[in-house]
């Protein structure tokens, strides 16, 4: 990131259903490692299957598919 912005990182599932949000919150300059330790946000673990997660930066949003192997 060229300067301090504003990012979420949100695990959707194949319904559209809020999962995980990973982070939302201001975001420094550089890049930054971000996991996701395949749970919901009451902590359980999710099931095997496909996923979406949103990328906002800013005004910018991407979309990903990413799928859940155990």
């Amino acid at each position: 990131m060229p300067n301090n912005v504003e990012v979420k990182i949100i695990i959707h599932d194949i319904s559209g259903r809020i999962v995980k949000t990973l982070l939302d919150e201001t975001q420094d300059v550089g890049s930054k490692p971000i996991t996701w330790n395949e749970k919901n946000e009451t902590g359980v673990s999710v099931a095997m299957g496909i996923y979406f997660y949103k990328i906002e930066v800013g005004g910018l949003r991407q979309t990903k598919k990413v799928v859940q192997l155990k």
